[in-house]
Protein backbone atom coordinates (compact mmCIF):
# COMPACT_ATOMS: atom_id res chain seq x y z
CA UNK A 1 0.00 0.00 0.00
CA UNK A 2 1.24 3.53 -0.79
CA UNK A 3 2.48 5.49 2.27
CA UNK A 4 0.58 8.67 1.35
CA UNK A 5 -2.69 6.81 0.99
CA UNK A 6 -2.20 5.25 4.44
CA UNK A 7 -1.55 8.71 5.94
CA UNK A 8 -4.74 10.16 4.44
CA UNK A 9 -6.83 7.27 5.70
CA UNK A 10 -5.23 7.59 9.14
CA UNK A 11 -6.00 11.35 9.25
CA UNK A 12 -9.63 10.77 8.33
CA UNK A 13 -9.97 8.06 10.96
CA UNK A 14 -8.07 9.92 13.64
CA UNK A 15 -5.34 7.31 13.99
CA UNK A 16 -2.04 8.48 15.41
CA UNK A 17 0.98 8.85 13.16
CA UNK A 18 2.88 6.32 15.31
CA UNK A 19 0.29 3.68 14.55
CA UNK A 20 0.42 4.61 10.90
CA UNK A 21 4.20 4.18 10.85
CA UNK A 22 3.94 0.84 12.59
CA UNK A 23 1.31 -0.32 10.12
CA UNK A 24 3.35 0.82 7.11
CA UNK A 25 6.59 -0.68 8.37
CA UNK A 26 5.13 -4.04 9.28
CA UNK A 27 2.44 -4.50 6.69
CA UNK A 28 3.53 -2.50 3.63
CA UNK A 29 3.82 -4.38 0.36
CA UNK A 30 7.15 -2.55 -0.12
CA UNK A 31 8.88 -4.94 2.33
CA UNK A 32 11.52 -7.28 0.84
CA UNK A 33 12.13 -10.76 2.24
CA UNK A 34 15.77 -11.66 2.75
CA UNK A 35 17.12 -14.41 0.48
CA UNK A 36 16.93 -17.91 1.94
CA UNK A 37 20.17 -19.01 3.62
CA UNK A 38 22.42 -21.55 1.92
CA UNK A 39 21.64 -24.87 3.62
CA UNK A 40 24.54 -26.43 5.53
CA UNK A 41 26.18 -29.35 3.77
CA UNK A 42 28.36 -32.22 4.92
CA UNK A 43 30.91 -34.59 3.44
CA UNK A 44 30.76 -38.37 3.18
CA UNK A 45 33.21 -40.85 1.66
CA UNK A 46 32.07 -42.38 -1.63
CA UNK A 47 35.10 -44.61 -2.22
CA UNK A 48 38.87 -44.82 -2.02
CA UNK A 49 39.45 -45.47 1.69
CA UNK A 50 41.67 -48.30 2.95
CA UNK A 51 43.70 -48.93 -0.20
CA UNK A 52 47.25 -50.30 -0.46
CA UNK A 53 50.09 -49.67 -2.90
CA UNK A 54 53.87 -49.70 -3.08
CA UNK A 55 55.55 -46.72 -1.47
CA UNK A 56 55.92 -43.78 -3.89
CA UNK A 57 53.19 -45.23 -6.13
CA UNK A 58 49.68 -44.05 -6.88
CA UNK A 59 46.69 -45.79 -5.37
CA UNK A 60 44.63 -47.89 -7.78
CA UNK A 61 41.51 -45.77 -7.24
CA UNK A 62 40.84 -42.09 -6.61
CA UNK A 63 39.60 -40.62 -3.32
CA UNK A 64 35.98 -39.61 -3.89
CA UNK A 65 33.74 -37.61 -1.54
CA UNK A 66 30.16 -36.35 -1.75
CA UNK A 67 28.79 -33.07 -0.39
CA UNK A 68 25.10 -33.07 0.52
CA UNK A 69 22.62 -31.47 2.88
CA UNK A 70 21.30 -33.31 5.91
CA UNK A 71 18.37 -34.36 3.72
CA UNK A 72 20.75 -35.96 1.22
CA UNK A 73 20.43 -33.27 -1.50
CA UNK A 74 23.64 -32.95 -3.53
CA UNK A 75 25.43 -29.59 -3.39
CA UNK A 76 27.32 -28.65 -6.55
CA UNK A 77 30.06 -26.12 -7.29
CA UNK A 78 31.50 -25.93 -3.77
CA UNK A 79 35.25 -26.02 -2.97
CA UNK A 80 36.64 -29.00 -1.09
CA UNK A 81 40.10 -28.64 0.47
CA UNK A 82 42.45 -31.65 0.52
CA UNK A 83 45.54 -32.27 2.64
CA UNK A 84 47.77 -35.15 3.66
CA UNK A 85 47.70 -35.67 7.41
CA UNK A 86 50.83 -37.78 7.95
CA UNK A 87 54.52 -37.23 7.28
CA UNK A 88 55.48 -38.67 4.92
CA UNK A 89 52.06 -38.64 3.39
CA UNK A 90 52.80 -38.55 -0.30
CA UNK A 91 51.19 -36.17 -2.76
CA UNK A 92 47.60 -35.40 -3.71
CA UNK A 93 46.73 -34.36 -7.25
CA UNK A 94 45.22 -31.08 -6.04
CA UNK A 95 44.66 -29.10 -2.87
CA UNK A 96 41.25 -27.74 -3.91
CA UNK A 97 38.58 -29.35 -6.08
CA UNK A 98 34.94 -28.44 -6.78
CA UNK A 99 31.89 -30.66 -6.46
CA UNK A 100 30.04 -31.70 -9.62
CA UNK A 101 26.29 -31.90 -10.24
CA UNK A 102 26.13 -35.06 -8.10
CA UNK A 103 27.90 -33.30 -5.25
CA UNK A 104 31.00 -35.43 -5.86
CA UNK A 105 34.64 -34.57 -6.37
CA UNK A 106 37.92 -36.47 -6.21
CA UNK A 107 41.71 -36.43 -6.05
CA UNK A 108 44.37 -39.00 -6.85
CA UNK A 109 46.93 -39.98 -4.21
CA UNK A 110 50.58 -40.93 -4.70
CA UNK A 111 51.86 -42.46 -1.46
CA UNK A 112 55.01 -41.38 0.34
CA UNK A 113 58.44 -42.96 0.14
CA UNK A 114 58.24 -45.04 3.34
CA UNK A 115 56.15 -48.08 4.25
CA UNK A 116 53.35 -47.70 6.75
CA UNK A 117 49.88 -46.19 7.16
CA UNK A 118 49.34 -42.74 5.65
CA UNK A 119 46.46 -40.31 5.94
CA UNK A 120 44.60 -37.74 3.85
CA UNK A 121 41.67 -35.46 4.65
CA UNK A 122 38.94 -33.63 2.75
CA UNK A 123 37.33 -30.56 4.35
CA UNK A 124 34.30 -28.45 3.48
CA UNK A 125 35.14 -25.24 5.32
CA UNK A 126 31.71 -23.53 5.68
CA UNK A 127 30.52 -26.30 8.03
CA UNK A 128 33.96 -27.62 9.04
CA UNK A 129 32.78 -30.99 7.77
CA UNK A 130 35.68 -33.36 7.12
CA UNK A 131 36.34 -36.98 6.21
CA UNK A 132 39.56 -38.93 6.54
CA UNK A 133 41.19 -41.52 4.31
CA UNK A 134 43.94 -43.98 5.18
CA UNK A 135 46.17 -46.02 2.89
CA UNK A 136 48.99 -48.47 3.51
CA UNK A 137 52.31 -48.18 1.70
CA UNK A 138 54.33 -51.37 1.45
CA UNK A 139 58.05 -51.39 0.62
CA UNK A 140 59.49 -51.40 -2.87
CA UNK A 141 61.22 -54.54 -4.08
CA UNK A 142 64.94 -53.88 -3.96
CA UNK A 143 65.24 -54.01 -7.74
CA UNK A 144 62.72 -51.22 -8.27
CA UNK A 145 63.74 -47.73 -7.10
CA UNK A 146 61.02 -45.16 -6.34
CA UNK A 147 59.67 -43.47 -9.48
CA UNK A 148 61.15 -40.12 -10.47
CA UNK A 149 58.87 -37.32 -11.74
CA UNK A 150 59.41 -36.73 -15.44
CA UNK A 151 58.26 -34.12 -17.92
CA UNK A 152 54.74 -34.52 -19.34
CA UNK A 153 54.15 -30.92 -20.53
CA UNK A 154 56.60 -28.63 -22.34
CA UNK A 155 56.38 -24.83 -22.66
CA UNK A 156 57.81 -22.67 -25.45
CA UNK A 157 58.60 -19.01 -24.70
CA UNK A 158 59.42 -18.01 -28.26
CA UNK A 159 63.06 -19.09 -28.07
CA UNK A 160 63.31 -22.48 -26.37
CA UNK A 161 61.32 -25.41 -25.00
CA UNK A 162 61.48 -26.17 -21.26
CA UNK A 163 59.70 -28.50 -18.85
CA UNK A 164 56.39 -27.04 -17.63
CA UNK A 165 55.00 -29.99 -15.62
CA UNK A 166 56.54 -33.19 -14.26
CA UNK A 167 54.66 -36.14 -12.81
CA UNK A 168 54.98 -39.73 -11.69
CA UNK A 169 51.25 -40.25 -12.24
CA UNK A 170 49.81 -38.44 -15.26
CA UNK A 171 50.37 -38.59 -18.98
CA UNK A 172 48.59 -36.24 -21.40
CA UNK A 173 46.67 -36.85 -24.63
CA UNK A 174 45.26 -33.46 -25.57
CA UNK A 175 45.36 -29.71 -25.01
CA UNK A 176 43.05 -26.89 -26.10
CA UNK A 177 42.49 -23.31 -24.98
CA UNK A 178 39.81 -20.65 -25.50
CA UNK A 179 40.51 -17.41 -27.35
CA UNK A 180 39.46 -15.20 -24.44
CA UNK A 181 42.79 -15.51 -22.64
CA UNK A 182 41.54 -17.85 -19.91
CA UNK A 183 43.65 -20.91 -18.99
CA UNK A 184 43.88 -23.85 -21.42
CA UNK A 185 42.61 -27.35 -20.72
CA UNK A 186 44.97 -30.37 -20.84
CA UNK A 187 43.39 -33.82 -20.72
CA UNK A 188 45.20 -36.62 -18.89
CA UNK A 189 45.33 -40.28 -18.04
CA UNK A 190 44.35 -41.15 -15.32
CA UNK A 191 41.26 -39.12 -16.01
CA UNK A 192 41.85 -35.49 -15.08
CA UNK A 193 41.72 -32.00 -16.56
CA UNK A 194 44.64 -29.69 -15.84
CA UNK A 195 44.47 -25.92 -16.36
CA UNK A 196 47.37 -23.49 -16.56
CA UNK A 197 47.55 -20.16 -14.74
CA UNK A 198 51.26 -19.55 -14.02
CA UNK A 199 51.33 -23.22 -12.97
CA UNK A 200 49.42 -26.39 -13.85
CA UNK A 201 46.65 -27.39 -11.43
CA UNK A 202 44.23 -30.31 -11.63
CA UNK A 203 40.59 -29.36 -12.01
CA UNK A 204 38.22 -31.92 -10.51
CA UNK A 205 35.27 -32.93 -12.62
CA UNK A 206 35.14 -35.20 -15.64
CA UNK A 207 35.72 -38.68 -14.23
CA UNK A 208 37.69 -40.92 -11.90
CA UNK A 209 39.66 -44.14 -12.22
CA UNK A 210 43.14 -45.00 -13.42
CA UNK A 211 42.01 -46.92 -16.50
CA UNK A 212 40.00 -43.95 -17.82
CA UNK A 213 41.43 -40.97 -19.70
CA UNK A 214 40.54 -37.67 -21.35
CA UNK A 215 41.14 -38.39 -25.03
CA UNK A 216 40.30 -35.03 -26.61
CA UNK A 217 39.18 -31.55 -25.53
CA UNK A 218 37.68 -28.72 -27.59
CA UNK A 219 35.30 -25.84 -27.03
CA UNK A 220 34.02 -22.49 -28.20
CA UNK A 221 34.78 -20.58 -24.97
CA UNK A 222 35.92 -20.98 -21.37
CA UNK A 223 32.33 -21.80 -20.37
CA UNK A 224 31.60 -24.11 -23.31
CA UNK A 225 34.10 -26.97 -23.49
CA UNK A 226 33.73 -30.63 -24.43
CA UNK A 227 35.81 -33.67 -23.47
CA UNK A 228 35.84 -37.23 -24.79
CA UNK A 229 36.13 -39.61 -21.85
CA UNK A 230 37.74 -42.86 -22.98
CA UNK A 231 37.44 -46.06 -21.00
CA UNK A 232 40.39 -48.47 -20.86
CA UNK A 233 40.78 -52.21 -21.05
CA UNK A 234 39.41 -52.77 -17.56
CA UNK A 235 36.19 -50.97 -18.53
CA UNK A 236 35.40 -52.09 -22.10
CA UNK A 237 32.36 -49.83 -22.40
CA UNK A 238 31.47 -47.13 -24.92
CA UNK A 239 33.19 -43.77 -24.60
CA UNK A 240 31.14 -40.70 -23.74
CA UNK A 241 31.23 -36.90 -24.01
CA UNK A 242 31.11 -34.41 -21.16
CA UNK A 243 30.42 -30.67 -21.33
CA UNK A 244 31.87 -27.96 -19.08
CA UNK A 245 29.67 -24.92 -18.46
CA UNK A 246 32.21 -22.99 -16.41
CA UNK A 247 31.19 -24.72 -13.20
CA UNK A 248 30.57 -28.46 -13.65
CA UNK A 249 31.23 -31.26 -16.12
CA UNK A 250 28.06 -33.06 -17.20
CA UNK A 251 27.47 -35.97 -19.59
CA UNK A 252 25.93 -34.76 -22.86
CA UNK A 253 26.45 -37.90 -24.94
CA UNK A 254 26.38 -41.56 -23.90
CA UNK A 255 24.47 -44.03 -26.06
CA UNK A 256 25.01 -47.67 -25.07
CA UNK A 257 22.31 -48.80 -27.50
CA UNK A 258 24.81 -48.48 -30.37
CA UNK A 259 27.25 -51.31 -31.07
CA UNK A 260 30.24 -50.74 -28.80
CA UNK A 261 32.72 -50.43 -31.66
CA UNK A 262 30.74 -47.60 -33.26
CA UNK A 263 30.99 -45.23 -30.30
CA UNK A 264 34.64 -45.49 -29.42
CA UNK A 265 35.61 -41.87 -29.97
CA UNK A 266 39.02 -40.38 -30.74
CA UNK A 267 38.69 -36.63 -31.32
CA UNK A 268 36.27 -33.75 -30.88
CA UNK A 269 36.15 -30.36 -32.57
CA UNK A 270 33.76 -28.04 -34.32
CA UNK A 271 32.98 -24.74 -35.99
CA UNK A 272 31.00 -23.02 -33.23
CA UNK A 273 29.09 -23.59 -29.98
CA UNK A 274 26.16 -24.94 -32.00
CA UNK A 275 28.17 -27.15 -34.38
CA UNK A 276 30.24 -29.76 -32.51
CA UNK A 277 31.65 -32.90 -34.15
CA UNK A 278 33.17 -36.06 -32.60
CA UNK A 279 34.85 -38.81 -34.64
CA UNK A 280 36.13 -42.29 -33.87
CA UNK A 281 36.40 -45.95 -34.78
CA UNK A 282 34.67 -47.53 -37.78
CA UNK A 283 34.17 -44.16 -39.46
CA UNK A 284 31.74 -42.92 -36.82
CA UNK A 285 30.84 -39.21 -36.89
CA UNK A 286 28.61 -37.61 -34.25
CA UNK A 287 27.38 -34.10 -34.86
CA UNK A 288 25.15 -31.79 -32.89
CA UNK A 289 24.63 -28.59 -30.97
CA UNK A 290 26.41 -29.91 -27.90
CA UNK A 291 23.27 -31.31 -26.28
CA UNK A 292 21.47 -33.19 -29.06
CA UNK A 293 23.57 -35.52 -31.23
CA UNK A 294 23.03 -37.53 -34.41
CA UNK A 295 25.23 -39.81 -36.49
CA UNK A 296 26.29 -38.82 -40.00
CA UNK A 297 27.36 -41.08 -42.85
CA UNK A 298 31.11 -40.67 -43.31
CA UNK A 299 31.49 -42.97 -46.32
CA UNK A 300 34.32 -44.91 -44.65
CA UNK A 301 34.87 -47.58 -42.00
CA UNK A 302 38.40 -46.38 -41.28
CA UNK A 303 39.34 -45.16 -37.83
CA UNK A 304 38.94 -41.36 -37.72
CA UNK A 305 41.55 -39.63 -35.55
CA UNK A 306 41.44 -35.86 -36.03
CA UNK A 307 38.95 -33.09 -36.83
CA UNK A 308 39.15 -29.36 -37.53
CA UNK A 309 36.24 -27.05 -38.37
CA UNK A 310 36.66 -23.63 -39.95
CA UNK A 311 34.81 -21.04 -37.82
CA UNK A 312 34.55 -18.70 -40.83
CA UNK A 313 32.96 -21.08 -43.34
CA UNK A 314 31.01 -24.35 -43.51
CA UNK A 315 34.18 -26.40 -44.12
CA UNK A 316 35.08 -29.27 -41.79
CA UNK A 317 38.07 -31.59 -42.27
CA UNK A 318 38.55 -35.06 -40.75
CA UNK A 319 41.60 -37.33 -41.03
CA UNK A 320 42.27 -40.92 -40.05
CA UNK A 321 43.84 -44.30 -40.67
CA UNK A 322 45.12 -45.34 -44.09
CA UNK A 323 45.53 -41.76 -45.29
CA UNK A 324 41.81 -40.98 -44.89
CA UNK A 325 40.81 -37.37 -45.52
CA UNK A 326 37.18 -36.25 -45.37
CA UNK A 327 35.66 -32.87 -46.19
CA UNK A 328 32.22 -31.54 -45.31
CA UNK A 329 30.99 -28.68 -47.47
CA UNK A 330 27.89 -27.90 -45.42
CA UNK A 331 25.79 -30.54 -47.17
CA UNK A 332 27.58 -33.91 -47.02
CA UNK A 333 30.84 -35.69 -46.28
CA UNK A 334 33.19 -36.32 -49.19
CA UNK A 335 36.28 -38.52 -49.30
CA UNK A 336 39.28 -36.68 -50.72
CA UNK A 337 42.39 -38.30 -52.22
CA UNK A 338 45.32 -37.71 -49.87
CA UNK A 339 48.09 -39.40 -51.83
CA UNK A 340 49.24 -41.43 -48.79
CA UNK A 341 48.35 -44.64 -46.98
CA UNK A 342 50.01 -43.55 -43.74
CA UNK A 343 47.77 -43.01 -40.74
CA UNK A 344 46.89 -39.31 -40.39
CA UNK A 345 46.60 -38.43 -36.71
CA UNK A 346 45.91 -34.68 -36.55
CA UNK A 347 44.59 -31.79 -38.63
CA UNK A 348 44.50 -27.99 -38.22
CA UNK A 349 43.82 -25.11 -40.56
CA UNK A 350 44.47 -21.41 -40.80
CA UNK A 351 41.54 -21.20 -43.24
CA UNK A 352 39.48 -23.53 -45.42
CA UNK A 353 42.16 -23.25 -48.12
CA UNK A 354 45.20 -23.53 -45.84
CA UNK A 355 44.98 -26.82 -43.92
CA UNK A 356 47.70 -29.11 -42.52
CA UNK A 357 47.46 -32.82 -41.66
CA UNK A 358 50.18 -34.85 -39.90
CA UNK A 359 50.69 -38.58 -39.52
CA UNK A 360 52.95 -41.60 -39.18
CA UNK A 361 56.49 -41.81 -40.56
CA UNK A 362 56.85 -38.02 -40.62
CA UNK A 363 53.92 -37.48 -42.99
CA UNK A 364 52.82 -33.88 -43.47
CA UNK A 365 50.16 -32.88 -46.00
CA UNK A 366 48.93 -29.43 -47.00
CA UNK A 367 45.52 -28.61 -48.53
CA UNK A 368 45.26 -25.45 -50.66
CA UNK A 369 41.51 -25.54 -51.19
CA UNK A 370 41.58 -28.08 -54.02
CA UNK A 371 44.27 -30.75 -53.47
CA UNK A 372 46.36 -32.32 -50.72
CA UNK A 373 50.11 -32.28 -51.37
CA UNK A 374 52.99 -33.71 -49.27
CA UNK A 375 55.54 -31.52 -47.56
CA UNK A 376 59.01 -32.73 -46.52
CA UNK A 377 59.20 -32.98 -42.73
CA UNK A 378 62.79 -34.09 -42.26
CA UNK A 379 61.76 -36.87 -39.86
CA UNK A 380 60.43 -40.43 -39.91
CA UNK A 381 58.90 -40.13 -36.43
CA UNK A 382 55.15 -40.52 -36.03
CA UNK A 383 53.56 -37.08 -35.88
CA UNK A 384 50.42 -36.85 -33.73
CA UNK A 385 49.46 -33.19 -33.36
CA UNK A 386 49.47 -29.98 -35.40
CA UNK A 387 48.47 -26.42 -34.56
CA UNK A 388 49.46 -22.89 -35.57
CA UNK A 389 49.03 -19.13 -35.30
CA UNK A 390 49.17 -18.16 -38.97
CA UNK A 391 50.24 -19.41 -42.43
CA UNK A 392 53.84 -18.67 -41.44
CA UNK A 393 53.85 -20.17 -37.92
CA UNK A 394 52.67 -23.76 -37.58
CA UNK A 395 53.89 -26.45 -35.14
CA UNK A 396 53.78 -30.26 -35.41
CA UNK A 397 54.66 -32.70 -32.61
CA UNK A 398 55.17 -36.43 -32.33
CA UNK A 399 57.09 -39.35 -30.90
CA UNK A 400 60.71 -39.23 -29.81
CA UNK A 401 60.60 -35.61 -28.54
CA UNK A 402 59.80 -34.41 -32.07
CA UNK A 403 58.79 -30.76 -32.48
CA UNK A 404 58.71 -29.15 -35.93
CA UNK A 405 58.01 -25.54 -36.93
CA UNK A 406 56.79 -24.27 -40.32
CA UNK A 407 57.66 -20.71 -41.35
CA UNK A 408 55.56 -20.63 -44.51
CA UNK A 409 58.33 -22.13 -46.60
CA UNK A 410 59.79 -25.20 -44.88
CA UNK A 411 59.65 -27.33 -41.73
CA UNK A 412 62.57 -27.28 -39.28
CA UNK A 413 63.21 -29.30 -36.13
CA UNK A 414 63.29 -27.57 -32.73
CA UNK A 415 65.55 -29.01 -29.97
CA UNK A 416 64.07 -30.54 -26.82
CA UNK A 417 66.16 -31.66 -23.83
CA UNK A 418 63.72 -34.26 -22.42
CA UNK A 419 62.63 -37.70 -23.61
CA UNK A 420 58.91 -37.49 -24.33
CA UNK A 421 56.37 -38.76 -26.85
CA UNK A 422 54.24 -35.73 -27.70
CA UNK A 423 50.53 -36.06 -28.54
CA UNK A 424 49.18 -32.53 -28.96
CA UNK A 425 50.14 -28.85 -29.10
CA UNK A 426 48.40 -25.50 -28.53
CA UNK A 427 49.38 -21.93 -27.68
CA UNK A 428 47.92 -18.61 -26.59
CA UNK A 429 50.63 -16.51 -28.25
CA UNK A 430 53.92 -17.00 -30.12
CA UNK A 431 55.69 -16.77 -26.76
CA UNK A 432 53.46 -19.19 -24.86
CA UNK A 433 53.00 -22.57 -26.53
CA UNK A 434 52.43 -25.91 -24.78
CA UNK A 435 53.06 -29.47 -25.99
CA UNK A 436 51.74 -32.44 -23.99
CA UNK A 437 52.54 -36.14 -23.93
CA UNK A 438 54.08 -39.03 -22.02
CA UNK A 439 57.62 -40.13 -21.11
CA UNK A 440 59.04 -42.32 -23.86
CA UNK A 441 59.05 -45.57 -21.87
CA UNK A 442 55.49 -45.15 -20.53
CA UNK A 443 53.55 -48.40 -21.11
Amino acid sequence: MNRCLVSLVARDLGISSLCVFAFWACGSDHSVSPPPPVPPAYLTVVRGNGQTAEASNRLPDSLVVRLATAEGIAVAGRPIHWTVTTNPGGELSNTVTFTNSKGETFVHWVLGTQEGVEGARAVYEPTASSVDFTATAYPHPQSYPPPVPRTVILRYDGSKWTSSLTSTVWTFNTIWGPKDGTPPYAGAKPCAIYRYDAQWLAQGGPCGGFDISIQSVWGSSSTDAFAIVKRGNRAPLPDYIKHYNGNTWDVVYANPSFPAESIHLQAIGGRSASDVIAVGLSGVILRGDGQTWSTQMSGTTRELLGIWGDPNSKAVYVVGAGGTTLYHDGASWNIQPSGTTESLNGVWGNSASDVFAVGDNGTILHFNGSTWTPQPSGTTKNLRGVWGFSPTSVFAVGSGSTILHYDGTSWTSQPVDVQINLNAIWGSSPTEVFAVGAPIDTP
